[in-house]
This record gives C-alpha cells, sequence and structure tokens, in this order.
C-alpha cells in the first residue's frame, strides 16, 4: 500500500509540475499542423499519401506487355 501511495503522489507531482512549465505555452493551430506535416513519419507507420496511376488497354494481352 505505501508503494501505490508513493506511485500516486510522484504521479501528482509530476503532472503539477508538468503545468507550471507548460502554463504559458502557446502553440497555434497552424504550427500544429506544420511540426506534423513536417515529422509524419514518426506518428504513421503508413503516411496517407498514395501516387496512384491506372492505364487503360484494349486487350489483356497489351496490358500484359
Amino acid at each position: 500500500m505505501e508503494e501505490y501511495k508513493g506511485y500516486l503522489k510522484n504521479g501528482i507531482i509530476i503532472d503539477k509540475l508538468y503545468d507550471h512549465l507548460a502554463k504559458d505555452v502557446k502553440v497555434t493551430e497552424d504550427e500544429i499542423k506544420k511540426y506534423y506535416n513536417e515529422n509524419i513519419y514518426d506518428y504513421t507507420e503508413k503516411p496517407n499519401k498514395m501516387n496512384v496511376s491506372h492505364i487503360l488497354v484494349k486487350t489483356e494481352e497489351e496490358a500484359k506487355k
């Protein structure tokens, strides 16, 4: 029980410290989008960007060539 109380106490201290340090930090929506787009591979396995081409031909034989 004492170990659990210590764990909770540390969590509360960390939360309060974070709130104190971040209270004056202001980030705009544009800054968030810019940062995300510049670091997209850090947040996704496969970014939702695709380059797709579809070429139609008249016959299956031509398609296989």
